[in-house]
């Protein structure tokens, strides 16, 4: 660490110091930059910043204990984590004394480890949430669990629901690769719990149509903010329709943030974005919008019917691909670009063929690139235009959003 970072950090008591470091337990990120500050924001901002524990199945569990108690531990009196991960089998293992004999020891060794945030649990392929499994979870941490992924498996809807109900102070789901077995479509049968605010579906169509029918029949009334990746194309198996999260009616008015992160944007209609609970919404972000194939005419109405609506307060584009000149057909007016270009945070552009470009309209796509000097390091136009390289742009990391919503931030 260099001399001048060390001499720039302030002089302040310890208890200020975690004080502000404590308004940001919950972003990663920005403990990680804390750190690199001084050796005593180092010090403070470690613990916090490295605070998850994998465990991939019950030898894991055990080899930690073993760490734990040797001599030279570094984590001998490490007793909470703010998130822990665990595999189904290892909580199924848990319930089989006979077949496992250390089944009591990992029971005591997760038994003596706190969560304070997030519980994941992982479900490799044929595994799956039950009503048993749930009892294996350590009622400490069905009792502090702020945040729950699941990711992958086939699970029976009640089971999954149950272990909603069964954390008390559960406020957001991050629910990914999940498939349902024996779902009968009884949507009055199941519920979010009251306290859960946030909502992912990844990957998830059966979730996803659930969320789209207990609204439209039951209303969620208590949800805030959903975010979905999904397969919107209609040409695939059990696809997710689009209309249905858009046609949602007014029982969502209480919706504040929606966000999509289609697979397929380039086939999205757009007629359905009417609903009258956009009067209500207050964030729209999509992560994804495609302009580069030649049948992006709903993706470009898409694209003008979101940025238009002036009732939502804050409409994002996360990434935008543009082929130019392939589609000088498709491509909207200069006018609407320059709109357009308040809300795009990330713009790639693609050179297909080396025909002439439409200059004004290029430069008005261009006009969030760096200028000067920047401009001339980042992209070499006339390159760009004969060997036809992709040149792209980013100005903020979406990435690390995504992960950050995975990890209940």
């Amino acid at each position: 660490m260099s001399q001048s970072n060390a001499a720039s950090c302030p002089t302040l008591a310890t208890e200020l110091f975690e004080e502000i470091i404590g308004h940001f337990e919950d972003d990663d990120t920005t403990l990680l930059s804390l750190g690199l500050a001084c050796k005593d924001l180092m010090l403070l901002t470690r613990p916090r910043a490295f605070d998850d524990i994998v465990f991939k199945d019950d030898n894991a569990i055990i080899q930690f204990d073993d760490l734990r108690s040797s001599e030279h531990s570094t984590i001998k009196a490490r007793a909470s984590f703010r998130r822990v991960q665990v595999d189904t089998w290892t909580f199924i293992k848990m319930l089989r004394d006979s077949q496992n004999p250390n089944s009591s020891h990992i029971r005591d060794i997760l038994s003596s480890i706190a969560i304070t945030h997030t519980l994941a649990i992982h479900s490799p392929a044929g595994g799956g949430i039950s009503r048993k499994m749930i009892q294996a979870i350590p009622v400490h941490w069905r009792n502090s669990v702020r945040h729950l992924e699941i990711t992958g498996g086939t699970h029976h809807g009640g089971s999954l629901f149950s272990l909603f109900s069964a954390l008390p102070q559960l406020e957001s789901l991050w629910l990914g690769n999940i498939r349902l077995r024996q779902w009968k479509h009884d949507f009055a049968a199941y519920a979010f719990p009251e306290a859960v605010t946030t909502v992912s579906l990844v990957n998830s169509p059966g979730l996803c149509s659930f969320v789209h029918k207990r609204c439209w029949l039951f209303g969620i009334t208590h949800i805030r903010d959903i975010y979905l990746d999904a397969d919107f194309d209609p040409r695939n198996e059990n696809p997710f329709p689009m209309q249905y999260a858009l046609q949602l009616p007014t029982h969502a008015q209480n919706i504040q943030s929606l966000t999509f992160h289609p697979t397929y944007p380039d086939l999205w209609e757009c007629n359905t974005l009417q609903a009258p609970w956009f009067a209500y919404l207050q964030k729209l972000e999509v992560m994804r919008i495609n302009l580069v194939d030649v049948h992006c005419g709903p993706a470009l109405s898409f694209l003008e019917a979101c940025i238009t609506l002036s009732s939502v307060a804050d409409t994002r584009f996360k990434v935008v691909d543009i082929s130019l000149p392939a589609l000088p057909k498709g491509m909207p007016t200069a006018t609407y670009l320059q709109f357009a270009d308040r809300v795009i945070e990330q713009k790639a552009l693609s050179f297909v063929s080396p025909g002439e470009l439409e200059w004004p309209l290029f430069d008005i796509i261009l006009r969030g690139l760096p200028q000067g000097e920047n401009l001339d390091r980042h992209i070499q136009l006339p390159m760009a235009r004969k060997g036809g390289h992709k040149v792209t742009f980013m100005e903020r990391n979406w990435q690390s959003m995504l992960a950050g919503r995975n990890r209940g931030f």
